[in-house]
């Protein structure tokens, strides 16, 4: 399979949900947003799409919006750290999507991470991660790199 799936709605992350019973009006606990400010940049998990690697692995790939807030050219990943779970548990980049349709199509861009870009000046990044089944949701982290503060934004992707 080497072309790209859309994914399943999202499950989003954050604000209060309630629910609509009126036997049961609890309201969840807020939950880390989809989106935020780091200071030297401001990031949002979109959306996300489901393909095969060079290698037959089913994976994710999720894109990103990255703007740089900093005073200097910088990268997605000089700033950030994002890493994508799976029933509680890391699951890998994907290194080996350059050879296949999608790169090729232009509907992945292998490199865009390390691009870097001007102050002031957005872009979409994409990366794409290895899923271990074909059932479980994923969530996606996204926090600073080294700056030491305690932000995360978050983003659950569902299969079904």
């Amino acid at each position: 399979m080497t072309g790209v799936q859309t994914c399943a709605l999202p499950i989003f992350l954050g604000g209060d949900t309630t629910d609509d019973t009126a036997a049961n009006s609890t309201t969840e606990e807020s939950a880390s947003p989809s989106e935020g400010d780091f200071g030297t940049c401001y990031v949002s998990i979109g959306d996300c799409s489901y393909t095969t690697d060079y290698d037959g692995n089913r994976v994710i790939i999720v894109n990103y919006e990255f703007t740089n807030n900093s005073d200097e050219a910088t990268s997605f990943i000089v700033e950030t750290m994002s890493t994508a779970y799976q029933d509680g548990v890391e699951i890998d980049s994907s290194y080996s999507m350059y050879d296949i349709d999608v790169v090729n199509n232009g509907e992945y861009d292998t490199e865009s991470t390390m691009r870097n870009v001007q102050p002031g000046a957005t872009t979409t990044v994409q990366e794409a991660y290895v899923l271990t089944n074909d059932t479980s949701d994923i969530l996606v982290e996204v926090s600073p790199f080294l700056t030491g503060e305690e932000i995360t934004i978050t983003k659950t992707f569902s299969q079904q």
